[in-house]
């Protein structure tokens, strides 16, 4: 009787490691889908913040919320973000900042050609947060797979 209770007992004691490590596995799995789908939404919000924000900038009409929240965000996740790539984030933000210079520039003297050049980079902002976004959705995809 006393050899089968040992038997149980580690037998038990196993099932308990085998629950433990499943429990905290997927607790972590949990939290990285939580922390990629928030960093996707707001990746998604940038993107959008700045074709709005120029969209408003060229109706003479100025959103200084808007923008800060854009540095916000991009600040965040280029200071604390460790699974975002933060190359193309710093490119990002270069071209967000010329950007917002440009629209400075067109604000103070509105002309075509000005006008032109806004857009021009807000296109190529816009096409580098998409690629971030892209990038992010890709690689928790693959961390969900796994």
């Amino acid at each position: 009787m006393r050899k089968k209770s040992k038997w149980l007992f580690a037998l038990l004691l196993l099932l308990i490691l085998f629950v433990s490590f499943r429990i905290f596995i997927y607790t972590h799995l949990y939290n990285k889908v939580e922390n990629d789908a928030k960093a996707i939404n707001e990746l998604g919000i940038i993107r959008g913040s700045i074709q709005r924000l120029v969209k408003l900038e060229l109706e003479n009409r100025s959103n200084s919320d808007l923008e800060a929240n854009i540095d916000n965000i991009l600040n965040y996740y280029i200071e604390y973000n460790e699974d975002l790539e933060t190359t193309k984030l710093t490119e990002l933000k270069a071209s967000w900042s010329q950007l917002k210079v440009l629209l400075k520039e067109y604000n103070s003297n509105p002309s075509e050609k000005g006008r032109l050049k806004v857009i021009q980079k807000s296109e190529e902002c816009w096409e580098l947060a998409d690629s971030i976004v892209l990038r992010s959705q890709h690689e928790s995809e693959k961390n969900l797979s796994i």
